[in-house]
Parts: structure tokens; C-alpha cells; sequence
């Protein structure tokens, strides 16, 4: 439970000061987050199981550059509302 909701996870920490503007990069070479790395290999996973895990493949395709936060947010927003 840590790792969604304490103050002291690194993975929320990362998620915060991502939407801050902070390059992962940057964020990456200041703290070890156990999540970057796994976001990947969840995917693959996912992948070779034949799951969608949609949470996982957000948060790696956030991590990777293939979207933004901002992008994604506006889509899983419209799809709770109409959903």
C-alpha cells in the first residue's frame, strides 16, 4: 500500500514531480524507482499472456514518451464520465 498512497514512495513521489514538470530523466539519476523499470517489463508480460493491464500500459507509455500525462488524463477522464 506504500507504493500508491505514502508520502515516501518513491514511485508516487516520481508520478508527483513528473506532473510537476520534472524530467524523468533527471528524477531518475537523483532516486532509484522501483516502477520505472518494471512499467516495461509489465507490458511485455502483459503482453505474452494476452492481458490488457490498461494501468500498466499508461504509466510505461508515459514513462517511454509515447504520450503525455495530459493526454492520457483527458481520455480516462471522458471515459469514467461516460462510461
Amino acid at each position: 500500500m506504500l507504493t500508491a498512497f505514502g508520502e515516501m514512495s518513491r514511485n508516487r513521489t516520481l508520478g508527483k514531480r513528473l506532473t510537476q514538470g520534472e524530467s524523468l530523466e533527471t528524477l531518475t539519476h537523483l532516486m532509484t524507482v522501483e516502477g520505472v523499470p518494471t512499467a516495461k517489463v509489465a507490458v511485455f508480460m502483459a503482453d505474452r499472456c494476452g492481458l490488457e493491464l490498461t494501468i500498466f500500459r499508461t504509466v510505461a507509455a508515459i514513462l517511454d514518451g509515447s504520450i503525455s500525462m495530459q493526454v492520457r488524463f483527458r481520455w480516462w477522464w471522458w471515459w469514467c464520465n461516460c462510461c
